[in-house]
């Protein structure tokens, strides 16, 4: 499994009679509608073309999933229930659950955005929650795995995984649904 990019979720395209003309109308038009943002990786360049790939993982207690170093794609995990324990052969970036909460009230309040992310260095072992990202770069490899948690749940996370299109026909694409 190599590393993924998500772009923050910014309701840009909003179907409308008219362009809202404050930032209240375009609340009051959004209403309803809640958008978090969970995890962000800076200056990543994919692969052109390529293909998205989203991937729900389970990994049972004392099982490792492997990474291989010479895979080019991308993954950007969301910890969607237990403990994963992750060893990479090359830094890695972590969000933790709820962090950009915080930076979003700092945002707003004085308008500086910093980006509440750890850089995991090489060889570091790391332990990732419930809610917690982590962005894994092309070509690093590894594993990630589920150390036990309490011995009887499987570790459920999601993966966005970009990859190259080279090798794929067309016929082989899957429709978004």
């Amino acid at each position: 499994m190599a590393g993924l990019l998500v772009a923050p979720v910014v309701p840009n395209a909003v179907a409308q009679d008219a362009t809202p003309t404050s930032e209240e109308e375009l609340r009051e038009e959004l209403r309803g509608v809640t958008i978090e943002l969970l995890g962000v990786a800076l200056g990543v360049v994919p692969p052109s073309p390529a293909v998205l790939n989203v991937i729900r993982i389970s990994l049972e207690p004392d099982v490792a999933l492997p990474s291989d170093p010479s895979d080019p794609s991308l993954a950007m995990v969301l910890i969607e229930s237990g403990e994963l324990t992750i060893d990479f052969d090359a830094p890695f970036s972590v969000t933790r659950a709820g962090a950009f909460a915080s930076v979003q009230a700092t945002a707003e309040a004085r308008g500086e955005f910093d980006l509440p992310e750890e850089t995991i260095p090489a060889g570091q072992t790391v332990t990732l929650g419930v809610g917690d990202v982590a962005y894994f770069p092309p070509n690093s490899g590894g594993e990630i795995r589920n150390d036990g948690n309490d011995g009887t749940e499987p570790t459920v996370s999601l993966a966005f995984v970009i990859s190259s299109s080279e090798g794929f026909s067309g016929d082989q694409a899957t429709p978004v649904t």
